[in-house]
């Protein structure tokens, strides 16, 4: 057997096993516990019109149908299998959407698995458990079929005809089952087919004169393949409103509040893409392959990308899958890629240094992931001990939650906990979600929300995450206000009840006196207590150590407190007990050492 072929099967094998780890982590993504909500209402009640999650929306319609599928299929995997269901859903997926890249180039697998490994190692971030999930597989699908038609070869007419008419036949089929997976995200397989028809106008108007390719039966396919196309579009239940959530996701100024929403920053931008753009007008610039269409595709997508961070994607994606059918037609290209597998050494070496700069690129992500525990099966559920504590004590009346939690409430909740926002922007309107984002830091502005809406518990994402924010949100305001009573506290999550009949027991039983979520989180509560309060505090703390089983701040304070009391064995104790709740963590470790 050649080398050639050796290093081919094992770098495609080896590229679809790193993809496919790249794949692997827990569901710890917010949206993803309303898509599967989504998906269960859909299977047993039927098409949704009425929003039956915010009790802010009572009444209102419900708008977020355009990926009712996706939903569907999140919520059967879910039931038959829990997270792993979910997540070999996404390993599979991700594995189909870079390998089908490679099969615009099935005789070089060598070297086009090392782009498309750099591409997963990109794409990391954005394998979120959502629809866009389908998205990219349909888009890498939608590339290799608009790739094979720029390659159709000039035979005889009815051969050419019947090649085109075939491939568009592939391309409505696809363009039905992803409206419904994703809705409008569809639209940007007209991209892709515009710059395939220019190109051919481009190549027909070189030869005949506009009447006459307008006469031609490959222009008349294109036509009525776009046509076919728009129809497709619309076969969903979701119908036109495709169009019209589409152009809200782009035009309304919600848009502004959610951070994949946002254009992406240099930094980010080139962290994730700069690589993809090298090699894709390096591509470009030395082989001009069907040049038109590569322009074309080119600009749309790179200014696609530059508008919203979930864009960048799609750039990618079309980046890596231009580059492989750029290179595929370059003589030169060719023939050093042959050189270099002739010579077993060259090759062998050169496979290892490839693999290398793989590894030495994916390391701070998989660092990062280690870190927050998210590289294995299970689901990250931040919120989850807040859920329990919340459904335990019977807290009554209207829930006020931040944005980034909506979605785990519901899938909890429903239906008979129904939450104040989740994560779905254009339904709730601009003025809504900038009163809901301000009130974080404007009291007077909480104080509106609290009144219109008459919210009686929050449950409170406190860690800062936007930039603009100078104190902890929504916390610093009510740990102040008389009216709100801190009942429950972990490391992420915040817990406040109203002073109501309803919740006189659970605020007796449960309101912390000392601690806050600010000094609890920045560490800072033993500047702020009186020594007279150490035993309080002492008490507090051995309570959010019990109540919160997988937290360790608790316990670091705990630990501090121990060894300021020369009671070294029970600070020890505190922290290894941290060590073994979060052994990725390094502050107890640290800390021990220290003893």
């Amino acid at each position: 057997m050649s080398t050639r072929r050796v290093l081919s099967g094992f770098v495609l094998a080896l590229a679809l096993l790193f993809i496919a780890w790249i794949a692997l982590s827990k569901i710890h993504d917010s949206d993803f516990w309303w898509h599967v909500t989504a998906g269960k209402i859909f299977r047993s009640s039927g098409w949704i019109t009425v929003d039956p999650f915010a009790h802010t929306r009572i009444g209102e319609s419900y708008l977020a149908t355009q990926s009712w599928l996706s939903e569907y299929l999140f919520s059967v995997l879910w039931d038959l299998n829990g997270a792993t269901g979910v997540i070999l859903l996404r390993m599979i997926l991700i594995v189909l959407t870079l390998g089908t890249l490679l099969l615009i180039d099935p005789r070089r697998f060598w070297p086009n698995a090392f782009f498309v490994m750099m591409a997963a190692i990109a794409l990391r971030s954005s394998l979120l458990d959502r629809p866009q999930l389908f998205t990219y597989l349909c888009f890498s699908l939608a590339i290799f079929i608009t790739f094979k038609i720029l390659e159709s070869p000039e035979e005889s007419h009815k051969n050419r005809t019947q090649f085109l008419i075939g491939m568009f036949v592939f391309l409505a089929a696809l363009q039905v089952l992803w409206s419904n997976l994703h809705g409008g995200a569809s639209l940007v397989l007209f991209g892709l087919v515009g710059a395939v028809f220019l190109q051919y106008l481009f190549d027909a108007l070189r030869e005949q004169s506009i009447s006459a390719v307008l006469r031609r039966k490959e222009t008349i396919i294109f036509v009525c393949g776009i046509a076919v196309l728009c129809v497709g579009f619309l076969l969903t239940p979701s119908g036109f409103s495709n169009v019209t959530y589409t152009l809200d996701l782009f035009t309304d100024q919600t848009s502004q509040f959610i951070r994949e929403w946002r254009t992406p920053g240099f930094t980010l931008y080139a962290k994730q893409l700069l690589f993809a753009w090298v090699l894709v007008l390096s591509s470009v610039q030395f082989t001009r392959y069907k040049p038109v269409a590569s322009v074309a595709l080119l600009v749309m997508f790179g200014l696609l990308s530059m508008t919203a961070v979930r864009h960048m994607a799609l750039f990618l994606l079309l980046a890596i899958g231009l580059t492989i059918l750029q290179l595929k037609h370059n003589e030169e290209w060719n023939r050093t890629i042959e050189k270099i597998l002739s010579k077993p050494k060259v090759a062998i070496g050169s496979t290892f240094l490839g693999l290398f700069v793989i590894a030495f690129a994916n390391e701070p992500a998989r660092i990062t992931f280690a870190r927050n525990d998210f590289d294995t099966f299970g689901t990250h559920e931040p919120a989850s001990t807040a859920y329990t504590f919340i459904e335990e004590n019977n807290l009554a009346g209207n829930m006020f939650n931040t944005y980034g939690l909506g979605g785990y409430l519901i899938f909890r909740g429903y239906p008979n906990r129904k939450v104040f926002v989740d994560g779905r922007n254009v339904d709730y309107g601009f003025d809504f979600l900038k009163d809901t984002l301000d009130a974080a830091q404007d009291e007077n502005i909480w104080r509106k929300l609290e009144d219109e809406y008459d919210l009686t518990y929050a449950v409170i994402e406190f860690i800062p995450t936007e930039e603009q924010w100078e104190r902890y949100p929504y916390v610093w305001h009510l740990d102040k206000n008389l009216l709100w009573h801190l009942v429950f506290l972990d490391e992420e999550i915040a817990v406040y009840v109203k002073d109501t009949p309803e919740h006189s027991k659970v605020t007796a039983d449960y309101e912390y006196k000392v601690l806050t979520p600010e000094n609890f989180h920045r560490f800072t509560v033993f500047e702020e207590i009186l020594p007279e309060q150490i035993n309080t505090l002492e008490q507090e703390l051995l309570r959010q150590v019990n109540e919160a089983p997988k937290s360790i701040q608790g316990l670091l304070l705990l630990a501090e407190i121990y060894k300021a009391s020369g009671l070294t064995a029970d600070a020890e104790h505190a922290l290894r007990e941290a060590m073994r709740r979060q052994p990725h963590r390094t502050e107890p470790k640290e800390l021990l050492l220290r003893l």
